[in-house]
């Protein structure tokens, strides 16, 4: 995604030109000092805002629960486990095909795992009917794993038009929609577009929670940058699934690296910044 004809990274000036040195901008806030728990605050809420879009319901009405976590695996680490403790019985299902860390970790939760047809071989495409079906014929309750955009191996997306149709039948049978946002806006170049399911499924009140990076979209493969959300509907639930996942969190590996945080969070809050990043984005 980021490498160049002779596998170098591609380095984004917006991004990587803040890590050859800490600017003081804050006088001595930049320190080595433990973060939280559940991470920078600040980072964590400019990236749900990222995805969701700082006027979504969920945002003005607190209906979220988000830590920090290293990276997209660390978020799906957290939130399996997350979700085994609370949803023990439940199966997962992934599509078919899928990233192959997904099923280990999964595994790692100790949760059962089955599949949804997904790719068409015949096709090259989305086997909607398929997917629609398995969907359907789930267990009430069942808890699938989404790609939100840029299908991870297959590079194939529901339309919008298909994610309204998908978000249907998981509000009826009360699924748990997990998503993984590895990729926002590298599908179409636009942030929006890209989080079309996520922002659509939250505004219909699916049961949903999301693992994000920045990986991908910033270069921070190195950093660890990501986090982990529970989108709810009400604040007393948002704040109940923040401090389990802080008690999941406190065991596994305690806090969160800074850097890569601190790296994200001034192009997300800078208007300048932020529309130059767009610009690099968009050009890869």
């Amino acid at each position: 995604y980021q490498r160049r004809v002779h596998g170098k990274q591609w380095y984004q000036r917006r991004v990587h030109g803040k890590q050859w040195y800490q600017r003081r901008v804050h006088g001595d806030s930049l320190t080595k000092e433990y973060l939280p728990i559940h991470g920078d605050a600040e980072f964590t809420r400019l990236s749900i805002e990222m995805i969701l879009g700082k006027s979504h319901p969920v945002i003005a009405e607190n209906r979220w629960g988000g830590v920090q976590c290293l990276s997209g695996t660390g978020a799906l680490r957290v939130m399996f486990e997350f979700l085994s403790k609370n949803f023990p019985s439940s199966v997962v299902f992934v599509s078919n095909p899928t990233w192959g860390n997904h099923k280990k970790v999964i595994r790692e939760a100790g949760l059962k795992q089955s599949s949804y047809r997904y790719y068409k071989a015949s096709t090259l495409g989305l086997d909607f009917e398929g997917y629609c079906e398995d969907v359907a014929n789930a267990p009430d309750g069942s808890i699938f794993l989404i790609h939100a955009c840029a299908h991870n191996p297959t590079g194939v997306d529901p339309t919008e038009a298909q994610w309204r149709q998908l978000a249907d039948i998981y509000k009826k049978k009360r699924h748990i929609c997990f998503f993984d946002t590895a990729y926002q806006g590298y599908a179409t170049g636009n942030l929006e577009q890209d989080a079309f399911s996520m922002r659509y499924f939250a505004s219909q009140g699916v049961d949903m929670v999301i693992s994000q990076s920045f990986a991908k979209n910033m270069g921070l493969y190195g950093e660890r940058a990501g986090n982990a959300y529970v989108i709810t509907q009400n604040r007393d639930s948002a704040h109940a699934a923040f401090t389990q996942l802080k008690g999941v969190i406190r065991p596994m590996y305690s806090n969160p690296p800074r850097h890569g945080a601190e790296i994200v969070k001034r192009i997300l809050r800078d208007p300048a910044q932020f529309q130059a990043w767009l610009v690099e984005l968009k050009g890869m």
